[in-house]
């Protein structure tokens, strides 16, 4: 991996008189030693201060999508806009309808302030984001809801949150419906559909008497006949719910406060320096749902940007961007690795003198990337980028990756094709998604760069992995490593009716313990995630995977399993397993899935067994309502016991990471074997 330019300082060392043993130094970002991380933007204080802002400039646009155009039934070329007026009226009314008709009524909870709650179970629509915006102005409490969840961690948010009203898509009432039919969602009682008309008219009539249906338009003129003043906010009122699959058991309900929110916006806008600009476009397809994309346009509502959504296939965002042209593109790994994969077999297509003249530049860009961080060239960008900086419309100023790690090389290669800075970050929902960044001159990849102008952090040793705050790296200077702690007012204050997890994850002075493993880089304190201290990984989708809970179920998929072994991470889009089946189990299973006889030692590696035992494995899987990240894309069979390798603690407990190393080749290979993501 590549390093960072020396003239980049990252993060700074401050004095802190409570430093113990066994942890670093309290690292912040240069611009922010000396301040008070509480008080950077004193004249903003909630949600409400950043709206009256936007809304200065009331025929300014604000929130636009490609309608259908009538007449041929066809997504039109062009987007069509509200202005910051419309939405502001649209917002008002839609907030107020909610509460004309006592639609979210207040939940007092012992230890919180009164709350409103409204659920959303939706792609990011236009109705999505005036509905965010409402919730914003009436103090009402935003619950996404999300498949990657699962069913019975969906019914558990709508039970602990006791929501009466969801705002949902057609395509997934019925699935709502049968879980209320069920008795399981007992408190919800109305759905409001924007796109009602998709709904069968006799599913509607028979839910009567224990579902009311409402259309987006219902509401809003519910609100419009008595239009009601915005609430009254505090920093500390509740803006929306992240319900996270973190780890094992129940998901937790990260509840985000308006102060939360508002403390990411001084380190973005530094960060943007001036490559943002009131008027720009973005176009919004990360899930809502996810804490990320929440705070970006958050963030970009205040900066005045134009907030484009997109048609509802992601598979289709290019054709979304050609007509948007955005100036910020933000995403996930995942999907920028489709893009470099369909940047690569474009090329591979052209005529050889084409695809020598594409090389010959990629190769000088990238050499000038190393060099000195320069994206652009002079004759490169128009003779061979143009038109794959087309791709996403061509005016893309610059791109920010975040959620799950990415690929050090691949990010470069993105840099220079569409000759623009891109930025790697690295946050959790605990801390709204945003807390380290790189920068924009950064040449090199492989780190997160330093901590936002929000948050401070230090590293904790993590001593049963031999993490320290006193190690060392290959030269002998100083980079010490272990458990990222992180404190700011973007920490949230912790999770909803969950003390006890509250209490496991945030400190009683502030700190977010998050879990995962840090090294501090030398000389410019760029920060390196190297390791996760619980036994849960991410994968490049951005969603978290509990290994030992997928364990213990696919372990009883047969009797013949004596061990398992699940693994991924976050450069990788599904899990693989390991799984050890002793030489007469093997003969066993081979005979249940009809296998004529054969050595085990030859059939274990089989693919018809291979295959079959797979699908005996995710069978499991699916009686366990895993979701699709949860099930096994291929697994390789040892008849070595794990104890007899090596990978066994004292108590019996798999050692991940040398697991991880040991089997290194078997696991390529089944990554390898996969088609393309």
């Amino acid at each position: 991996m590549g390093n960072s330019a020396p003239s980049i300082l990252y993060a700074t060392p401050i004095n802190n008189p409570d430093k113990q043993p066994n942890e670093t130094p309290i690292y912040r970002a240069p611009p922010s030693v000396g301040l008070d991380l509480n008080n950077l933007m004193p004249q903003f204080r909630t949600l409400h201060d950043i709206l009256r802002l936007r809304f200065q400039s009331p025929m300014n646009d604000f929130i636009g999508r490609r309608e259908i155009d009538p007449s041929t039934g066809q997504l039109q070329n062009f987007f069509s806009w509200k202005s910051n007026q419309q939405v502001q009226i649209d917002a008002e009314c839609f907030g107020s309808g909610l509460l004309n008709l006592g639609l979210c009524p207040e939940l007092v909870e012992q230890g919180m302030q009164p709350l409103r709650m409204l659920g959303i179970y939706s792609k990011n629509t236009l109705e999505y984001l005036i509905a965010d915006i409402a919730g914003m102005m009436q103090c009402i409490s935003i619950v996404p809801i999300y498949d990657t969840l699962g069913e019975e961690s969906t019914v558990y948010t709508f039970r602990v949150t006791k929501m009466a009203t969801c705002l949902v898509t057609a395509n997934h009432v019925e699935k709502l419906l049968k879980e209320k039919q069920a008795g399981k969602l007992q408190y919800l009682h109305n759905l409001i559909v924007p796109d009602l008309g998709k709904v069968n008219p006799e599913t509607i009539r028979n839910s009567q008497g224990f579902v009311r249906f409402f259309s987006f338009e219902d509401i809003i003129k519910a609100g419009a006949q008595a239009r009601r003043p915005w609430a009254m906010a505090t920093p500390d009122h509740v803006y929306c719910f992240s319900f996270t699959s973190g780890t094992v058991g129940e998901p937790k309900g990260a509840y985000i406060t308006h102060r939360n929110i508002i403390s990411l916006i001084p380190g973005i806008q530094l960060k943007a320096n001036n490559l943002v600009n009131p008027g720009d476009s973005y176009i919004s397809y990360l899930p809502m749902a996810h804490v990320f994309e929440r705070a970006v346009c958050v963030v970009l509502i205040y900066l005045g940007v134009k907030i484009g959504v997109y048609s509802g296939d992601v598979m289709k965002i290019s054709d979304d961007a050609q007509i948007l042209k955005p100036a910020i593109f933000v995403s996930v790994p995942r999907m920028f690795s489709k893009i470099h994969d369909g940047i690569r077999k474009t090329v591979d297509e052209q005529t050889p003198m084409k695809k020598n003249l594409f090389h010959h530049a990629i190769q000088s860009k990238l050499a000038a990337l190393e060099k000195s961080g320069k994206v652009t060239h002079p004759i490169y960008d128009q003779l061979v980028f143009k038109k794959i900086r087309a791709r996403l419309g061509g005016n893309v100023r610059f791109m920010i990756t975040g959620s799950a790690p990415i690929d050090g090389s691949m990010l470069k290669f993105l840099k220079c094709v569409f000759c623009c800075p891109m930025l790697e970050g690295y946050g959790q929902t605990e801390a709204c998604g945003i807390e380290f960044v790189t920068d924009l001159r950064e040449s090199g990849a492989g780190h997160v760069g330093g901590p936002q102008l929000q948050n401070e952090y230090k590293l904790v040793d993590v001593p049963e992995m031999n993490y320290f705050s006193t190690d060392r790296d290959q030269q002998g200077n100083l980079s010490p490593r272990g458990e990222i702690w992180v404190r700011g007012p973007n920490v949230i204050p912790g999770y909803f009716l969950n003390p006890e997890q509250t209490r496991e994850t945030f400190s009683p002075d502030g700190w977010l313990r998050s879990g995962d493993v840090g090294q501090i880089l030398f000389p410019n304190n760029a920060l390196r995630i190297i390791d996760r201290k619980k036994n849960i990984f991410k994968l490049q989708q951005g969603e978290y995977i509990a290994p030992e809970k997928l364990e213990n179920a696919y372990k009883l998929a047969s009797p013949f399993i004596n061990e398992i072994f699940v693994y991924g991470d976050g450069l990788r889009t599904c899990v693989v397993a390991i799984v050890h089946i002793d030489p007469p189990g093997i003969t066993k299973l081979a005979q249940q899935f009809a296998i004529p006889d054969a050595d085990p030692l030859q059939v274990k590696d089989s693919p018809e067994f291979l295959k079959k035992l797979c699908a005996l494995l995710n069978e499991t899987g699916k009686q366990n309502k895993f979701n699709g990240l949860e099930m096994l894309k291929g697994v390789f069979v040892d008849t070595r016991a794990f104890a007899d390798s090596g990978l066994l603690t004292a108590t019996f407990k798999l050692k991940r990471k040398d697991a991880r190393t040991f089997y290194e080749r078997e696991i390529d290979k089944l990554y390898s074997a996969l088609p393309p993501a």
